[in-house]
């Protein structure tokens, strides 16, 4: 997310380029904690108390608890990846061609009191390397959360972003989100209020069941 004291990156135009995912597994956990963890930090940590950040840091991104989120079955972790080969392809973004310029979390199944759905899916994360933001990187996640998503059989996505993130819930404003509710997010001893976000997904024929769960912070991102 850009720190909004700083202006925006000049963007290309999406189609210059091509990108990819690939879904994380176990194996990942060390880069995916690293990768989470600088992206979360680079997002949010000069808007919070330095204790109170420090210790949700180390809670939520130790490799061995993405180890275990990597490991459950209704989780999927998607890391994007440039490809390489486009003449158009900015500097910046060649670095991104070997190691990921962003990730997401989706949890199938898992549903939100506000949210009226049937099949749910919760976006979980959505992160951008800090060097990447400013090329549409955050919208190509975020595509490709709502394409695995129809395909899964979901009718509904939804999210929790911090109600004081207003670049971000611009950001899913412009895709189609809309408001259904509120809720507490604590980091450290300050207790926050998130947004809980959703749209519905493309009508398919399969989904999984509906879980519902306490909901969690997680999702910022923007092009």
């Amino acid at each position: 997310m850009r720190d909004p004291r700083t202006p925006p990156r000049p963007s290309i135009r999406p189609e210059r380029f091509r990108v990819r995912f690939v879904r994380a597994t176990a194996e990942d956990a060390d880069r995916v904690a690293d990768l989470a963890r600088r992206t979360f930090s680079d997002a949010f940590a000069h808007r919070n108390p330095e204790a109170d950040f420090a210790a949700y840091l180390e809670q939520a991104f130790r490799p061995e608890r993405i180890r275990r989120e990597l490991s459950d079955p209704a989780a999927e972790f998607l890391l994007g990846l440039v490809v390489p080969g486009a003449a158009a392809l900015p500097d910046v973004l060649r670095l991104f061609t070997e190691q990921p310029f962003g990730y997401c979390k989706l949890v199938h199944g898992r549903g939100n009191d506000s949210v009226p759905a049937a099949r749910p899916l919760e976006l979980q994360r959505i992160y951008v390397e800090q060097a990447a933001i400013g090329h549409g990187l955050g919208t190509r996640i975020l595509e490709e959360a709502l394409l695995r998503g129809a395909r899964g059989g979901h009718d509904w996505i939804w999210l929790c972003s911090w109600d004081s993130n207003d670049d971000a819930n611009r950001f899913y404003q412009r895709h189609g989100f809309r408001l259904y509710g509120f809720t507490e997010f604590v980091l450290g001893s300050d207790r926050q209020i998130d947004r809980v976000l959703a749209r519905r997904l493309p009508r398919t024929a399969h989904g999984a069941a509906a879980r519902r769960v306490p909901t969690r912070r997680g999702a910022t991102a923007q092009g």
